[in-house]
C-alpha cells in the first residue's frame, strides 16, 4: 500500500508522531488522490482484514501440516506393530486401540466431508 493511501486511527496517529513520518505530506497524498476521509480509513481498513485474514490463513496451513505429519507418524507406529516381531512393540493393545481409533476417524471424517463438500458445490 502506497503511503498516500495510509488512513491512520487516533492509536496510528500518536505512534505515528514519534516516528520519523511527515505527517503533513500523508495528508496532501491523500487529498491529492480526491477520496474523503472515510474512503481511506476504509481502505486501510480492508487492507487490515485481508492481512488478518492472509495471517489466519498461514496458521490454518501449518495446522493442516502439523496434523498430517502426527497422524503419519502414528500410521507408521501402528503400522511397525503390525509387521514387528512381539520383542519389539512396545505399546499394549488400549493404546494400539487408540491409535486404530484416531486413525479410522480421520479417514471417515475425510471421506465423510469429501463427499459432502462434492455435494454442496
Amino acid at each position: 500500500m502506497s503511503p498516500g493511501k495510509v488512513a491512520l486511527s487516533e492509536s496510528e496517529q500518536r505512534a505515528a508522531e514519534t516516528a520519523p513520518v511527515d505527517m503533513a505530506a500523508l495528508e496532501v497524498a491523500s487529498l491529492q488522490q480526491g477520496k474523503t476521509r472515510e474512503q481511506l480509513r476504509q481502505e486501510a481498513e480492508d487492507g487490515r482484514t485481508e492481512r488478518f485474514r492472509q495471517h489466519f490463513e498461514c496458521i490454518a496451513i501449518g495446522a493442516v501440516w502439523i496434523a498430517a505429519f502426527a497422524l503419519s507418524l502414528m500410521a507408521a507406529v501402528w503400522m511397525w506393530h503390525l509387521v514387528s516381531p512381539q520383542p519389539y512393540r512396545w505399546l499394549d493393545d488400549k493404546d494400539l486401540w487408540t491409535i486404530q481409533t484416531i486413525l479410522t476417524a480421520g479417514a471417515l471424517l475425510s471421506i465423510v466431508s469429501g463427499h459432502f463438500k462434492k455435494r454442496m458445490e
